[in-house]
Order: C-alpha cells, then structure tokens, then sequence
C-alpha cells in the first residue's frame, strides 16, 4: 500500500472511484468511524497513520515488532453497513485476504495476516512506498511507452490471479501501485471470487464462521452480492457487470484496457455526464475517437478496442493473449528496415520492396502446429480418453481432464516457439541459419518427448493413469530451446550424413526411455537407455552418450539401484566435459546431489557437490526449473543432517521459482508445497505444516481429481501434523479418507496403504482404542515386509508403532521384541544422528524402565539425549529422552537430584509445547515427581 491518500475523485463525476482521500487535517481519534490513533494496538501491529480509505475499510500504516517491519492494515469500516450488512462486509473483506493470499506473484500485492479489531475484520499487507496509477499518470506527462510498460506489469499481476482460478472485478487505477523500486502492484481483491461461482446476483449467504470474523476455504465462493446489486466502478465495468451478468476474466480484461486507454489518451473511453449515460455508452460500445494529437501507435490502439468490445466472446480469449499482443511492437521489424532508406535515394520502393518480401516470407513459418499431427490432435486424445477409462479407476477421468489440459497448453508453448524462432530468422533476421537450425533440433526433440509419451498413454495402464499428470511435460521446459549461447555449446553433429541420422534415431530412442520413466515403468527404460548408450559410443559422439548416461542414472535410482546410479552419473559429467554439454552436465551434477543426499544419505558428500552442480547450472544458462530441483535436493541434504531451519528457507525459495516459473496451480507447485510442509512439520510448526498440505490439496484435487492417491497423500501428511500436534480425534478422519483412496487407487497392499494404515493406527493408540488399532498397525507391518524387505527403514516405523501400542498398554515385555526389531534396522540402515534412531533409543529406555532394568535403560537415554540436545526441532525428543533418563536414574538409586532436574527441564519442553500432547506429557511428569519424592 502506498504512503500517500488515495485521490478524492470529482464529486459530479457520476463514473467516480469508490475510493476518496483523508480531507486532510487532523486525524479522527474516535474508533467507531473506523480510523485509529497512532499508537494504537490493532492486533500485534502498532497503527502509525492513516492512509486513505474506500468503499469498504480504512488503510493504515503499522508496525509489525515480532517481524520487525512497516505494513499496511485495512480496516473494515462501519459506514460500510449503509450499503452491506456486517456480516456481509466482514466475509467480503476475508474474501480479499484469501484472494490475495492465493496469490505469490510479483506484481500483486502482499498479504501477510488477517484478523479481527472490536468485531471488525483486518489484513495485514505488504507496504508499498509509492503512488498509485492514477497519481503516477497525473505527477507528469507519460509517453505512450512508459505507460505500456507500467500495465504490462499490472496485467501480468491479474493474470497470476486468473491462473489461480481468481476474477478481481474491480481493476481500477486506483488499485495498481508503483512501488519505488519500480514493480507494479495489483491489489484491492475485496470484490475477487473464485472462478465458476461469479453470478452476481445470488441471494447472500454467509457461513457461520464468516459471522465471526474467521476464514475458511468456502469464503472464496460463497456469494455475498444482493440480488440485483452491482459491484465494482462504474467507469471502469464491463457490460455485464453493468446487465448484472456473471463475470469472468474477459471482465477484468475490459477493466484493464479501460484504465490502459485512460493512461494513454488521459480520458476514458465512455463520454458521459451521468450513470445511465455511461452504462448506455458501454454497453453499446461507443469508444470516443483518439485525441488528435495522440502519440500511441495504431496497433496498440487495435489491441485495446479489442479488449473493449460488448460481447465477451470478442474480446481476447485471455488476458495472456492480449499481454502478447501488445508485447508485439510491430515498430522494432519496421526501424530495421526502415533504417536503409536514410542511404539510398529510391527509399520508398526498397522499403516496400523489403516490407512485401518478408511479409511473403513470413508466410513460410506458419503452419507450425500441423508438425504436431499424429503427436497430440484430436483423435489422439479420443484415443487416450478411451485408454483411460478402461481402467476403470475413480480417478481416470480427471487424470485424462488433466492431461489434455497440460498437452494442449504444451503444444501451443511448441507452436508458438516453432514460430518465432522460424520468424526471427527468416522474417526478422535477427538469428543465424545455424541457431535457427539449433533450436528446431531442440523443439523437434521435445516433439519426439511428447510423441512417445502420448504413445504410452495410447495404451494406458492404471499404474500409468495414477501418474498420467504428473508425466505430462510443462512448458517452461522449452525455455532451453531459445537458450542460444547453450544450444551453441553441445558439439556439432556429425559430418557424415549416415550418423548425422543415427544420432537423430537414437535421440528419438532417448525421448521414447524418457517417456518410459515418466509413466514408472524404469525396467523397460533402462533396458532401452542401456542399448541406446552402447549405440551412442559406437558413434563416439559424447553430448549423446553423455545425455543417455543420465537418462540411465535417473531410471536406475527410480528402480532402487542408487549405488549402481552414483557411477553411472560420475560417467555421464565426464561425457559432457568431453562434449562440451554443458546441460548435460549440470543435469547429471543435480541429479548426483540427488542421489547422494536421498537414496545414498550421504549428506556431507552431497552437499560438496552442490557448488559443482550450481556452476554448471550457470554456464548452462541457468534453467530455473532445474535450480528449483537442485534446492529441492538441498532441503533433503540439509534434512538430513538435522540442519531444519535451513532446509526450510531452501524449500522456500524451491516454491517461489516454481511459483513464479509455472503459475501457482501447478501440480508441481503443490509437491513444493507438500516438502514445505514436512520441513515446517520437522520444526515442530504444525499449523503452518498443515496449511501447506491443504494448499497441495487444493490444487491437486481439482487438477488430478478427489480421487486421486495425490489427494491422498496430502490428506495423509495433514493427519500426520494433526496427530503431531496432539489433535488424535481429528487427525483420524484425515487418515480414514487417506487409506479409502488409496485402498481404491492402489490396492490393499500398496506400500501407500501401508503408510495410512501404521498412521491410523498410531492415532487410535494415542486415542487408547488398543483393539482397533492393533490390527491395523500389524496388517501395516505385514505390507512393508512382504513388499520393501524385513529390514527397509519403513519396517521399523511399523515395528516401533507396534511396540508402543504394547507400552501404553502397561505390557513391556510384549513391547520389547517389536522395539528390538526397530532399533536394529535403525542402527544398520540409518546415520548415527538420525531422529528415527533416538526415537528407538528412547523407546528401549523406556521399556527396560517397565521390565525393571534401570541400569540398561542409563546408556540409551543417555545416548539419545546427546544425539538431539543441540539438533534444530528435537525439543520434545529432548523432553521424551531426559524424562526417560530421570525415571532410569532414580529406578537405579543414582543422582536422584538429577533426577529431579531432568524431569523439571522435560515438563518445561512439554509445556512450552501446548496442545493436548503436551498437557499430557506435562500430567505424566507431575505425577511422577509427586511420588517419587526425596
């Protein structure tokens, strides 16, 4: 938010924003009108002054101590009531916070926090030092440029929103920010709603939670406007908003080119000296003529009264496709051929001349979407549909939705890249014949990618259709296909003509093991990559061999040979330094962090090639994507070596590049999403875990289908925080819905099934329901043996689940068999500082406290306790290990004052910890000192 009041628009301008300024003087310092004194207490925030006020709240700026930062806080106000009933002004406020909140995207503004003040509601946002649109248009004239490049920024911000399943309906200039480091900023969604709920005039109906000031996830699409009411501007609404129709995203495209042609001409577009005048001259689409004179181009100006058409249906099919258009600036190709006329005499006709030819010659890279025939067209998604639904799986229907959806947007990215790249020699001269020639090797390899994937979807199997989205290709990764300096680096291809084809088959062979992989089916890929690789070292062509050693790195470590893998990877950075493959080789560096910080858990080693993989990604060009996957692959090293405060930071820049690089409903983003959540799980931050799980479940369940064993996973790891919070009785639901998915997904004796069944019964255990959870927790143990091995690190998760359903039992004798299987897969298969082996270490404690062996149970606490004591979230195993150590201690008649001590520092940990766990833990302590007194 800005640090200036908003404009006060003319009081006989019947189109006027909602918004008015501060009349200026003193501020109010009565709270019933909604301003608030500076110093006053808005939550945690400390007000300091205030900004501006609209139709909806007051703005002040604050103070934020705990973060110690300046935000901006929007303040429902009360005169609001005149036009909206409270409840409805406090839900369309918490509908604003949720919209934004979905929203990470440079160019929109903010949200931080929302709460409650005196029965009002409040967001806390992002402060921004700087004007609005219509302050910045008024400080000085603008050239038509600068102008375009300010509503670039702020229609790539509502195009994030639409990406996100977002409508703003009140795009105005007075909601579009400059902040001073020069980023545009959309903001202001109070009138925002979710996609597919925008009827306007739906009765209001509010939740309860929405009467009480608090979010929940309907918010977004819960209809607050009365019947017949219209929201938004009235200068700057489209048709239907004025015909109370429901809106869309073409909506907030008329919106936007309303406030463009204002910035760039300094008036509206709609003449009128009333409401019903403008709402004539709208909807029957009177664009007043340009000023004559105006400096915009005509073909900007097309692009904008195209946007301001009547119908929908006319206007841009989407706010991207008209970005793209006004990115085009037709001026560019002209000056360079424009530029000759200044040396010859007969300038008129050369230009003519060129003009005709490259228009001629531009014809020559059209049809690009014809090479895609047989690749993806219509019938083979009839094909594919088909396939689908044969496997009669839930979830096979919104698996095909998926696909289609990704494979459609996957070919127009194709198209368009052909194009250009055909264009921008051909047309515009602007590259060689040889890059030119690079670059269609490279698209024409994605082509082959996605032909051999759409060949096994042809005939799809339910294991395929279960990861069929997650298969499909994004489109950012064509972004290396335009990469010129690396496209220029990989080695020519032969001279000969007969390997130059060879090298063509097997690069298709190549694209077909990809594909093998991305459907799970690694034996039938690695057998291919294997033959392929031998072929490629015939040739002695290395880029080749190098890009076959990798594909065949990745199948082994997916097909759990990691050793066998780590070799194969070492080779294939050696391929590429030969070659001169410098993705290959960065490539081959990530994916070695990979499988020596995951399978190998060769953390330290790992993390000493990380600055290897981040110079090759350099020289590469710096694929986005691939960093992304390279912290990601940190997270997990700096997991594993208890450095948890840093692997969440790493994480969170994993989800920003993806955020930022494939739009924030990507499937990807929610795997983000989902190993941000276990990092703050880790940390013992349980509410912020669960809020990334159900962000994960809110994009995969309408991407992939509520069926889906995605859906089901991220149910799962929010049962899993639940429970981890002491929450037993509703954490059990989120399992029950985890384990009925995946038993219909995936069948009963799936590892996954296994997973929800030890966690399900873990809860009811908690819950002390022994006799249904022992079943479940054996049933558990039975899966993971018969299919990962009696001493996979999955079985001692079951084993140690076992053994304490038997503690809390009072029956440690029946607990220690199971406990001594846990502990020695532990010690054999995991790092010495591992938290799953201290888990173990302090369970024995205890049991051999219950057998009445003190002594024994001395050196394990002690162990554990010197294993977690200095690692990053081990409080409360800290706790657990010093309580079992003090119940030792005083068993074995030593250092009974000890004792004492250890179990006083325990109950502080459990205290501190809360929740219905810690209470517990902190009643068992009291106990215990109550009746072991000296």
């Amino acid at each position: 938010m800005g640090d200036r009041d908003l404009p006060t628009a003319p009081a006989t301008d019947p189109a006027a924003a909602v918004t008015v300024s501060d009349p200026g003087g003193a501020r109010s310092t009565h709270l019933g009108a909604g301003f608030l004194t500076r110093g006053s207490a808005l939550g945690r925030y400390i007000v300091l002054e205030r900004l501006g006020k609209g139709g909806m709240g007051v703005v002040h700026s604050a103070y934020d101590p705990e973060l110690d930062r300046k935000v901006a806080v929007k303040l429902l106000r009360p005169e609001a009531s005149d036009k909206l009933t409270a409840s409805e002004g406090r839900a369309r406020l918490l509908r604003e916070a949720q919209a934004m909140a979905r929203l990470a995207h440079p160019n929109v503004i903010a949200v931080h926090d929302v709460g409650t003040f005196q029965d009002r509601v409040f967001v806390a946002m992002e402060f921004v030092d700087g004007p609005t649109l219509t302050q910045w248009c008024q400080a000085k004239p603008r050239s038509w440029r600068e102008v375009l490049d300010v509503l670039m920024q702020a229609g790539r911000g509502l195009a994030a929103a639409h990406s996100a399943g977002l409508v703003h309906r009140d795009f105005k200039p007075d909601n579009v920010l400059l902040g001073r480091d020069g980023r545009v900023r959309v903001l202001d969604f109070g009138l925002a709603r979710a996609a597919g709920a925008l009827a306007p005039s739906e009765p209001s109906a509010e939740p309860a939670a929405e009467e009480s000031g608090q979010s929940n996830p309907k918010t977004l699409s819960t209809p607050l406007t009365r019947t017949g009411a219209i929201m938004g501007t009235p200068a700057y609404m489209a048709p239907e908003q004025h015909l109370a129709q429901p809106a869309d995203a073409r909506t907030d495209q008329f919106s936007f080119c309303v406030a463009l042609y204002e910035a760039l001409y300094g008036e509206r577009p709609f003449r009128a000296g009333s409401l019903h005048e403008l709402a004539t001259e709208i909807l029957q689409g009177n664009v007043r003529p340009p000023p004559k004179d105006t400096r915009v181009p005509l073909w900007v100006r097309r692009a904008v009264l195209r946007g301001l058409r009547v119908k929908p249906e006319e206007r841009y099919p989407t706010l991207e496709a008209l970005l793209a258009d006004l990115a085009r600036d037709p001026g560019t190709r002209r000056r360079r051929v424009l530029g000759g006329a200044l040396v010859v005499g007969l300038a008129g006709l050369a230009v003519f001349g060129t003009v005709r030819s490259r228009r001629e010659q531009g014809l020559l890279c059209r049809g690009a979407e014809r090479k895609l025939s047989g690749v993806w067209d219509d019938a083979r998604k009839q094909t594919i549909h088909a396939a689908f639904l044969a496997t009669g799986k839930p979830f096979a229907e919104d698996a095909f939705r998926a696909v289609a959806h990704g494979l459609d947007q996957y070919a127009a990215a194709w198209t368009a890249q052909h194009t250009e790249a055909c264009e921008s020699t051909r047309v515009r001269g602007e590259q060689s014949e040889e890059l030119l020639d690079l670059r269609m090797q490279c698209l024409d390899a994605r082509r082959e990618e996605v032909r051999a994937l759409v060949d096994l979807f042809s005939h799809g199997d339910a294991q395929l259709v279960q990861r069929a989205a997650q298969a499909v290709p994004s489109a950012p990764s064509l972004g290396e296909c335009e990469h010129a300096e690396a496209l220029r680096q990989v080695v020519r291809t032969p001279q000969d003509a007969g390997a130059r084809t060879q090298v063509q088959t097997l690069r298709t062979r190549l694209a077909e093991g990809a594909a093998l992989r991305r459907a799970g089916r690694y034996k039938d890929g690695r057998a291919l990559a294997e033959s392929t690789l031998a072929k490629a070292r015939a040739l002695h062509y290395a880029p080749l061999e190098a890009e076959a050693l990798h594909l065949l790195a990745i199948l082994e470590t997916d097909g759990g040979d990691a050793r066998t893998a780590e070799t194969t990877l070492l080779r294939a950075v050696a391929a590429a330094e030969v070659g001169r493959h410098d993705l290959a080789r960065a490539r081959a560096l990530v994916e070695l962090v990979h499988v020596l910080g995951g399978p190998l858990a060769r953390y330290d080693e790992a993390q000493r090639y990380v600055p290897l993989a981040e110079a090759a990604l350099e020289r590469a060009g710096g694929d986005e994507l691939l960093r992304s996957k390279l912290l990601e692959y940190q997270t997990f090293v700096r997991e594993g070596q208890g450095k948890f405060e840093q692997a969440l930071d790493t994480q969170k820049r994993v989800l920003e590049i993806r955020e930022r690089t494939l739009g924030p409903r990507h499937i990807d983003v929610a795997v983000a999403l989902l190993n941000l959540g276990e990092e703050q799980r880790q940390l013992g931050r349980y509410e912020d875990a669960i809020g990334s799980y159900q962000r994960a479940r809110a994009i995969w369940e309408p991407e992939l289908g509520a069926q889906h064993p995605r859906v089901a996973l991220a149910l799962n790891n929010i049962g899993t925080a639940t429970l981890q919070k002491g929450d037993f009785a509703t954490a059990v639901p989120f399992f029950e819905q985890a384990l009925a998915i995946r038993e219909a997904a995936l069948g009963p004796d799936h590892p996954d099934v296994s997973m929800t069944l030890n966690n399900l019964g873990t809860t009811l255990t908690e819950l002390g329901e022994y006799e249904r959870a022992a079943p479940l927790l054996e049933r558990a143990l039975a899966i993971k043996e018969k299919v990962m091995g009696p001493q996979h690190p999955s079985v001692a998760i079951a084993l140690w689940a076992r053994a304490n359903l038997e503690l809390l039992r009072g029956r440690p004798a029946q607990a220690l068999p199971w406990a001594q299987r846990a502990l020695a897969i532990r010690e054999h298969g995991q790092a010495p500082d591992h938290p799953q082996l201290a888990e173990s270490l302090i369970q024995m404690a205890d049991i051999e406290v219950g057998l009445h062996a003190p002594a024994q149970a001395i050196p394990l606490a002690q162990r554990a306790i010197a294993m977690v004591e200095h690692r990053e979230g081990g409080a409360i195993e800290l706790a657990q290990g010093r309580f079992s150590l003090a119940r030792a201690l005083w068993d074995a008649g030593r250092d009974r004052a000890h004792a004492h001590e250890l179990a006083a520092q325990a109950r502080a940990a459990f205290l501190n910890a809360g929740g219905p766990q810690g209470k517990k833990a902190v009643a068992e302590v009291d106990a215990w000192t109550r009746s072991h007194r000296q």
